[in-house]
């Protein structure tokens, strides 16, 4: 299924996964205009959005012109970080097999060592992501004087042409809901049954010589002490990327 594809079947069913590598991608191949004014895309149709924690980093300087300009209906967003078991603040490949969400539980308490700022901090999942939330919701109340300046709209005048659930004009603020949520991936159980067990814990990036995010080095099967005659990658459960 190639990325434009992708995008039409995700738009259809009201949701959409966006991750730090493929976000600006995904949005031109779904038509998406970032120009006030103009018809929105296809993203009008979403209303569930599932975007991976080192693009939600950055949600302040996209999130509101989506919600304006692509997506005005969108109700949930739903922050994906590597694990739901340790506070983890990685890029991280996505699952490579039948995969799901999973509502992280006690995200609040849940916490990790990490810079704010030129300080060092004891930050939680749950308020990373409502800190990103806080400075979006910020950034939000300025985009929206420019969105009501691209269409001559003076402050006070009706802005008719924004009639959606996402944003309250009156309160001037982002109606949405937010989660911190985690991908499980399917793997049966040896008496068959259906499993679903944690999928990108173990598939973290490393940074490169050339600063880009990437997989770790994939051994061979020898170096993995396997004979290539006998065993397949995806015959293995650990296989990561």
């Amino acid at each position: 299924m190639s990325t434009q594809q992708a995008i039409w079947y995700l738009a259809l069913h009201a949701s959409l996964y966006a991750g730090i590598t493929n976000f600006h991608s995904a949005l031109q191949s779904a038509a998406v205009s970032w120009t006030a004014g103009l018809e929105r895309g296809l993203l009008a149709a979403v209303r569930h959005l599932a975007v991976e924690w080192a693009l939600w980093t950055t949600a302040a300087s996209w999130l509101p012109e989506l919600v304006f300009r692509a997506c005005p209906d969108l109700r949930r967003v739903s922050v994906v970080f590597p694990s739901s078991r340790r506070a983890l603040w990685n890029v991280f490949q996505v699952p490579a097999r039948r995969c799901k969400l999973r509502w992280v539980e006690g995200a609040g308490g849940i916490v990790a060592v990490t810079r704010v700022g030129r300080a060092w901090e004891t930050v939680s999942m749950q308020r990373q992501v409502d800190r990103r939330r806080e400075y979006a919701e910020t950034q939000a109340v300025f985009i929206w004087r420019h969105e009501l300046h691209a269409r001559w709209i003076y402050p006070g005048e009706p802005a008719g042409w924004f009639t959606s659930s996402a944003w309250d004009k009156e309160r001037k603020e982002l109606c949405l809901e937010y989660d911190v949520t985690a991908f499980v991936q399917y793997k049966r159980s040896e008496d068959g049954r259906e499993t679903w067990v944690e999928a990108c814990e173990d598939r973290l990036l490393v940074t490169g010589k050339d600063g880009i995010s990437q997989a770790p080095p994939i051994l061979s099967p020898e170096q993995r002490g396997r004979n290539p005659k006998e065993w397949r990658v995806n015959d293995e459960d650990d296989y990561l990327f």
